[in-house]
C-alpha cells in the first residue's frame, strides 16, 4: 500500500460520508492529517477521472460524486500504483558479471506484478461504502466500552 492509495480512500470516504458538503483542500488536509500538497496530488487524480466534484472559487471546494459509496477499491489502487518507483527497488544490473545480479530484477519483477495483481483481486471485493460500515462499526463497539 502507498501513501497516496491511503491518502484517495480516505478523501473518498469522508467526502462520501459528507455528501452535499463542500470542504477546502485546506480544510480536508487537516481532517486527513496530511501535507496538503500530498492531498491536491491526490485530488488532482480524483477529479480529472471524475471520482470528485470540485468547484473553483471562494466558497468552492470538493465534494462526492453521486455514486462514490460504490468505488471499489481496485480502481483507486490501479490509479495511484506507482510503477515508477517499481525500478527502485531492485537490485542487480542486466550487464553484471554476476549470473544472479544479471537477471535478479527481472525476476523480482515478474514476482512484483504477481503480488500487484492478487492486491487488484482483493481491493475488488471493497468500496468506499465498505470502509465506512468498518469505521462506523468500529465507533460503536468503542462506544459500548
Amino acid at each position: 500500500m502507498n501513501l497516496y492509495f491511503n491518502i484517495a480512500c480516505h478523501v473518498l470516504t469522508f467526502l462520501f460520508k459528507h455528501r452535499g458538503e463542500l470542504f477546502s483542500s485546506q480544510e480536508i488536509a487537516k481532517r486527513l492529517c496530511v501535507n496538503p500538497v500530498q492531498l491536491r496530488q491526490v485530488m488532482r487524480v480524483l477529479v480529472k477521472e471524475g471520482y470528485v466534484s470540485a468547484k473553483k472559487g471562494k466558497y468552492g471546494g470538493y465534494s462526492a460524486v453521486k455514486d462514490s459509496g460504490e468505488l471499489r477499491l481496485s480502481v483507486i489502487f490501479r490509479l495511484f500504483r506507482q510503477v515508477s518507483l517499481d525500478s527502485r527497488i531492485f537490485t542487480g544490473q542486466p550487464d553484471s558479471d554476476c549470473l544472479v545480479a544479471r537477471h535478479m530484477g527481472a525476476v523480482m519483477g515478474s514476482f512484483a506484478q504477481a503480488e500487484y495483481q492478487q492486491l487488484e483481486v482483493f481491493y475488488a471485493k471493497y468500496c468506499i461504502k465498505h470502509i465506512l460500515t468498518e469505521i462506523l462499526e468500529r465507533e460503536s463497539v468503542n462506544e459500548n466500552l
